[in-house]
């Protein structure tokens, strides 16, 4: 046999997170009772993630088609740039990302070049609690110094410019990664970093991160899972223009 339930979620309920400060699970349980009074009773638990998601056609949904593409300068010596896709990601894959270094002085020297995603979390405690932040490194990816791809780059002077194409691992969500999270008392962001580490003539050593947004949402959103509007949702459709 097989019966058919439907649930509605109410939209207060808080996403599934599992972050330092706060834990938010969720599961399905089917009960089936067999028999008369005393008989048998069988029950069965299946866990689901409940997440928010922007709506169709919300503001928040344009940053699906904006590309990663920010530059800044270290004190008109050092000038970074970091490349990509979308700005959405979804977890369980790789992005794959370019960091861009220039040498607006002459003299330097690379020594680390990598990409880093952080998540950031902020938590409103209870009982007036104050605010709780916290950030970790969800996944990093640093070139080797014997990396033969790029011939040698370690330790090498910056002549011009030099581009490294990378790929950055994003872990599968609720193990080593939180979905971004925008409303509710615990927040939950994302951002990329560039990072690099120079030495000048005289041995002296920089480390310098440039830092970009990152949105991390499921499969579903980022593939754009959303229908198309259809003719039973007319009854909506306002008239802007019509011809006489």
């Amino acid at each position: 046999y097989e019966f058919l339930f439907q649930v509605v979620l109410p939209g207060y309920l808080c996403e599934t997170m599992h972050t330092e400060y706060k834990r938010v699970s969720y599961e399905v349980r089917a009960t089936l009772l067999t028999g008369s009074l005393g008989g048998a009773r069988r029950s069965a638990v299946q866990r689901i993630a409940v997440k928010r998601v922007p709506y169709f056609g919300a503001v928040w949904e344009s940053l699906a088609n904006d590309i990663i593409h920010v530059t800044a300068v270290w004190r008109n010596r050092i000038e970074m740039c970091a490349l990509g896709c979308s700005r959405v990601q979804r977890d369980g894959q790789n992005i794959r990302v370019t960091g861009v270094v220039r040498a607006l002085e002459k003299g330097y020297k690379l020594t680390k070049v990598g990409f880093i995603l952080e998540e950031r979390t902020r938590t409103r405690m209870p009982n007036g609690g104050g605010l709780k932040c916290t950030s970790n490194i969800a996944s990093c990816t640093y070139l080797k110094p014997n990396d033969g791809e790029y011939g040698g780059w370690f330790g090498s002077l910056i002549v011009d410019q030099m581009a490294f194409d990378m790929e950055l691992p994003i872990p599968e969500a609720y193990r080593k990664i939180q979905y971004d999270v925008r409303h509710g008392l615990v927040t939950v962001s994302h951002r990329l970093a560039f990072v690099i580490a120079v030495v000048d003539q005289l041995g002296h050593g920089t480390s310098l991160r440039l830092f970009t947004p990152l949105h991390i949402l499921p499969v579903d959103w980022v593939a754009c899972g959303y229908d198309l509007p259809s003719y039973i949702s007319s009854f909506a459709d306002r008239v802007l223009l019509s011809s006489s």
